[in-house]
């Protein structure tokens, strides 16, 4: 290769990189960012070269800041001349020969479009967006006896102004003396619609138990209905949910069960920045037989052992009761359990 070519390829390659880092940025009242380059501005519209959409327009009152390379709320004169100081949002003309009112209109297509693309992924979104908490608890005991219990936990919660989500799955599992004891998976999904400025909203709920030791060794539930906000404030907030539904038992008993709901209330208690406690408590009669019922009931206090990482240590007791519990099996379900939290 000769040395004026050589030459060549590195001016082109400056060049690139030049351009590159001199991208201009708009950004949108909404909150999104396109990226490109901002070609004219007046008379209330900005005009940016995007490198997927091509040419957007866009209304002054869709733009909140511009900048153009390194020079934040300034731009060029379309003139030729010196650059000039833009409030808040630059206004900048559309194309000669544009229709104003279609180029806003396909400008807030374009806009969306150009927003979906720059969107963050799931994972990005699970991380940031949803308030996640880990549980790990462990005890054993050696000599006479030889014991381990081990409890994991996850609940997290995603809420906007129109929906409101809340999954949460335990497991329990305990080995005395190298004979399994304990083993217990339990899962449930909460979906919330909310009500502009309204304390009602309606449900969906979905639970699954599995329990080695029980008759029924696995339970899916589902229910449906309303629920009502008793409480929000920045120290107390208490739900409470009531709707229909039923339970199906399978493995040693397949039998299908239909079930009011009452409860599915959460009671959270900030009582200041390191103590919290948070109960919860359900009752689901049988639509078939007033004597069967079951309630379950769980209360836990988390202490905030280092503020600025989220790490918590957390105590907290279980109980199920069925009525009429087959075969065997106790009425009540007792589990008590201590652990470190990690928030995230």
């Amino acid at each position: 290769m000769n040395i004026p070519c050589k030459k060549l390829i590195a001016a082109a390659l400056a060049a690139t990189l030049h351009t590159a880092l001199m991208a201009d940025t708009v950004e949108l009242v909404n909150g999104d960012t396109l990226t490109g380059s901002v070609v004219s501005h007046g008379d209330g519209e900005v005009v940016i070269e995007h490198a997927q959409l091509g040419r957007i327009v866009l209304s002054q009152d869709q733009v909140r800041q511009v900048s153009i390379g390194d020079n934040i709320n300034r731009a060029a004169d379309p003139e030729g001349g010196d650059p000039i100081d833009a409030p808040g949002g630059i206004a900048v003309p559309a194309p000669e020969g544009g229709d104003a009112p279609a180029g806003q209109a396909q400008a807030a297509a374009n806009a969306a479009e150009a927003a979906a693309l720059e969107e963050p992924s799931l994972l990005d979104t699970f991380l940031n967006q949803w308030d996640t908490k880990l549980t790990l608890g462990f005890t054993g005991t050696s000599g006479n006896s030889d014991r381990q219990n081990y409890h994991a936990k996850l609940d997290t919660e995603y809420e906007t102004e129109e929906i409101r989500w809340a999954i949460n799955s335990s497991w329990f599992y305990a080995v005395a003396n190298n004979v399994r004891s304990q083993n217990e998976v339990q899962t449930q999904v909460t979906r919330d619609w909310l009500l502009k400025d309204s304390p009602w909203f309606l449900f969906l709920r979905g639970e699954h138990e599995y329990d080695e030791f029980r008759a029924w060794e696995n339970r899916a539930s589902a229910f449906g209905g309303a629920g009502y906000t008793v409480i929000d404030d920045k120290s107390l907030q208490v739900k409470a949910r009531m709707g229909l539904g039923g339970s199906y038992e399978f493995g040693q008993i397949n039998e299908f069960t239909p079930e009011a709901f009452f409860g599915g209330s959460v009671a959270k208690w900030k009582i200041n920045e390191r103590n919290t406690l948070v109960g919860d408590l359900t009752y689901y009669p049988s639509l078939e037989d007033n004597g069967n019922y079951r309630v379950q009931t769980k209360l836990e206090w988390l202490y905030k052992l280092d503020l600025a990482s989220g790490m918590s240590l957390k105590i907290g007791v279980q109980n199920d009761y069925e009525s009429q519990s087959p075969g065997d099996s106790e009425d009540n379900d007792l589990k008590y359990y201590g652990a470190l939290v990690i928030s995230f």
